[in-house]
């Protein structure tokens, strides 16, 4: 956590989610004397789907003046939309003075590059091994993967798309744990284009849903 300075305003912190708060926690409190308890300079909120409101919201958040000298801002999200990133970027352009703010995401690569050149991005590293859920669908023949999704993805909702982000997040951390064989190179390419497709302005969550059962190659193992 050494990494964590005074001269850098904002950090994204991809992986962990918030048991990533825990350890950053203890290092502020340690290092920087930061009194969590009681204290009305931190703030943390939980957002399945960040939205541009909820971003214009914390930027004014960041622009209030602290009780004390220095205010933290802890949010954590599951999905982060394109929009809302922008909206975003506007608060890390112009930091407030003593505000540090950090966004809690599942990844790095879900986070836009304006976003990540005005941070400092800390990668935390997660259990090897993946999700069951998405070992099972790797496995399943197309058929299943379909109907499973049918279930998981009942509307077009932003919840929704956090919840197909979290299996395209799974899944690729499961495929990237095996051989690179010919057909999990080529399912790792597939993922990448799918998750892309998934921060489009007005993405079809039920056709990257059908395109992922369809190409994401079954697994024996």
């Amino acid at each position: 956590m050494d990494s964590i300075t005074k001269i850098q305003h904002a950090y994204v912190v991809a992986g962990g989610g918030a048991e990533a708060l825990v350890p950053i926690k203890a290092y502020l409190e340690k290092e920087w004397g930061v009194a969590f308890q009681g204290n009305p300079d931190v703030y943390y909120e939980k957002f399945e789907t960040l939205g541009v409101d909820d971003a214009r919201r914390l930027k004014a958040l960041a622009e209030t003046r602290a009780f004390g000298t220095e205010k933290f801002i802890f949010i954590e999200v599951k999905f982060l939309g394109i929009e809302a990133q922008n909206a975003l970027l506007k608060t890390l352009e112009e930091p407030a003075e003593g505000t540090y703010l950090f966004l809690f995401v599942e990844q790095g690569d879900s986070v836009l590059p304006t976003i990540l050149s005005r941070a400092l991005l800390i990668t935390i590293k997660t259990k090897e091994g993946g999700d069951t859920e998405a070992t099972t669908f790797l496995k399943s023949s197309p058929e299943v993967r379909l109907k499973y999704l049918s279930t998981l993805l009942s509307d077009e909702s932003e919840s929704k798309k956090s919840d197909l982000l979290t299996l395209l997040n799974n899944l690729e951390l499961v495929l990237s744990q095996k051989k690179k064989t010919k057909e999990v190179v080529a399912g790792l390419t597939e993922l990448l284009l799918f998750k892309k497709y998934l921060f489009d302005r007005s993405p079809s969550i039920k056709m990257i849903a059908e395109f992922l059962a369809l190409k994401i190659p079954v697994t024996a193992e």
